[in-house]
């Protein structure tokens, strides 16, 4: 019965919440990873489709968006400068991580033994390796290059979940 009735304090469907052990576990990596003095944001977009997390940094101006090198958006190259940028020299003020609505729901509605239940760890923690250590050394270019950095960010994910 408690079980059921926490899911429905996050399974709101026109906004639902991010539960607050998600936040504990964000927060405690950002001091692991040299980010504590950072605001962490998790937030749930329900009416988006497409990418399950965004990464925005914010600060002074605009929300600073991650864009991958292979993205198709006319302005990709100075906007991913800007992001490794802001990531390098710590020039923002919060971290914002927006996960789409079934991305947070189906982690809640999965059986306890299911991996989607703790699929939203490594999701988290990638993003804010993305800030920590933003800049990552790959061959190739566009989307290659992607690949190979989320294939290293990946292992590493891996690495720090199993210490």
């Amino acid at each position: 019965m408690r079980a059921a009735k926490e899911l429905s304090e996050y399974m709101d469907y026109e906004k639902p919440a991010v539960p607050a052990s998600w936040h504990e576990f964000a927060a405690a990596w950002a001091a692991k990873l040299g980010l504590g003095d950072k605001e962490i944001r998790l937030v749930c977009a329900t009416e988006r489709f497409g990418a399950p997390i965004i990464l925005r940094l914010i600060g002074k101006g605009p929300k600073i968006v991650f864009t991958a090198r292979s993205s198709d958006a006319a302005d990709a190259a100075p906007r991913r400068q800007r992001f490794l940028t802001a990531a390098a020299n710590r020039e923002f003020s919060a971290i914002e991580i927006d996960m789409a609505g079934f991305y947070v729901e189906e982690a809640l509605l999965a059986p306890p033994d299911s991996p989607a239940r703790v699929k939203w760890k490594s999701g988290v923690l990638t993003q804010l390796l993305r800030i920590a250590e933003p800049v990552l050394e790959v061959p190739g270019e566009g989307e290659a290059a992607d690949q190979a950095e989320d294939a290293q960010r990946t292992a590493r994910v891996a690495e720090l979940l199993q210490s």
